[in-house]
């Protein structure tokens, strides 16, 4: 799962941090977002700098079909925003609060 990391006084996800996370991960995080945003205390993860998003291997594909070059540059377009995400693979990197 892509997802963005923020602040409690930035709000805005399309100027977050992008954060890939395993699927045991969004798993956790979905356990959490029950009842509102989850806050996060803290969390581990490896930072890639200078790469993209991973795309091909975060999409996956279904029979027959095929994410478009041009649909994956629209998903990868972060304008004024350094390339870099960071990748978090397991749940217990991340310590999770609840946030109402």
């Amino acid at each position: 799962m892509l997802m963005s990391l923020t602040t409690a006084d930035h709000w805005l996800c399309d100027y977050g941090i992008p954060v890939v996370v395993s699927k045991p991960v969004y798993r956790e995080f979905q356990k959490y977002a029950r009842d509102g945003a989850p806050w996060l205390k803290s969390i581990e993860g490896i930072l890639h700098v200078n790469q993209d998003i991973p795309l091909a291997e975060l999409i996956p594909k279904a029979l027959g079909a095929s994410l478009s070059p041009a649909s994956q540059d629209t998903l990868r377009y972060r304008p004024s925003l350094p390339k870099c995400y960071i990748y978090i693979s397991s749940p217990l990197s991340v310590k999770f609060t609840y946030n109402d």
